[in-house]
């Protein structure tokens, strides 16, 4: 697997940053309450809790975790990164959206919850990139790529 490229990560947050401006400029009154960020929090729990397992894994230690499990959390992280990488450019882009009409307390409250959303965003995406990390392999064991069926043929 291509490890996590973290420059690329800023694609889908400049993209959705600003599809959150423009949707907040169209709908000014959405709100935003933190509850978001609370299930991203979560989502970061469970991706630490079986990222240790993988450590586990790479380790030898006892662990209920097999290769493939490994490679599912692996993909977890991956996805993890990319989607909290998104959420965290919506929610700039709503904020900094919401700023010319901050005087109202409706829009005081949803940005309140749009920075508490974005905040539970950003320790899934670092929780994210560790255990990504924590799952890549040494590449001493992969085997160069065969040249086809009949390469021995003569």
């Amino acid at each position: 697997m291509k490890p996590l490229s973290l420059p690329s990560l800023l694609i889908p947050a400049v993209i959705f940053g600003a599809v959150g401006a423009v949707l907040l400029l169209a709908f000014p009154t959405i709100m935003f309450t933190p509850f978001t960020g609370i299930l991203f929090v979560a989502v970061a729990g469970a991706l630490l809790y079986f990222g240790r397992k993988v450590v586990a894994l790479k380790k030898d230690e006892e662990t209920n975790l097999t290769a493939t499990g490994a490679m599912n959390v692996a993909m977890f992280a991956y996805s993890s990164a990319w989607v909290s990488a998104a959420a965290i450019g919506f929610f700039a882009g709503a904020i900094l959206s919401m700023v010319r009409n901050f005087h109202a307390d409706y829009v005081q409250t949803s940005a309140l919850g749009a920075v508490l959303s974005a905040s539970g965003a950003i320790v899934l995406l670092v929780v994210a990139v560790l255990v990504e990390r924590w799952c890549q392999i040494d590449d001493d064991d992969e085997q160069p790529p065969s040249k086809g069926l009949g390469q021995n043929a003569g």
